[in-house]
């Protein structure tokens, strides 16, 4: 698990764009290259929509170009991509570039690479929920794996 999302701490937007998609790229590489199975990048939380307008889109800017020039390196490395988060919220070509990325990479096994965009903990905590509603829902009964330990 890594942070790439932070305060800015750059003079100009330009190299502060670039090392937050760096930073991610670097991470992922160095994980693969040690047999790190499954990696979560927190690039975008909601506290972030706080930022100035003109910010937030260029981070989905990079997001997007990001996404597009990194999934044939993804796929010649064997990585999957896969999203955590409310992802609804999005911009739609960020959203359809990052559910066009996990689509190409769906088969992929050596890595599963996770990028945590719009998330926060009550979203997790929501989203838990539902997903404990639903199976109660479909079982007719508390599943054990909802009873916990006895």
């Amino acid at each position: 698990m890594a942070t790439v999302a932070g305060q800015r701490t750059w003079q100009t937007e330009d190299l502060w764009s670039s090392q937050w998609s760096q930073g991610g790229q670097e991470i992922t590489e160095a994980a693969a290259e040690i047999g790190v199975p499954y990696l979560t990048l927190y690039a975008f939380s909601t506290e972030n929509w706080n930022r100035p307008a003109m910010e937030v889109s260029a981070l989905m800017d990079i997001l997007v170009s990001t996404i597009r020039e990194e999934l044939e390196t993804m796929n010649k490395n064997n990585i999957r991509l896969g999203v955590i988060g409310d992802i609804d919220r999005l911009p739609p070509l960020t959203r359809r570039a990052l559910l066009e990325g996990i689509a190409k990479t769906k088969e992929n096994t050596r890595m599963t690479l996770t990028l945590a965009l719009n998330y926060s903990a009550r979203w997790e905590i929501t989203e838990a929920m539902r997903k404990a509603a639903q199976l109660v829902s479909e079982e007719n009964s508390v599943p054990p794996i909802l009873m916990g330990p006895r």
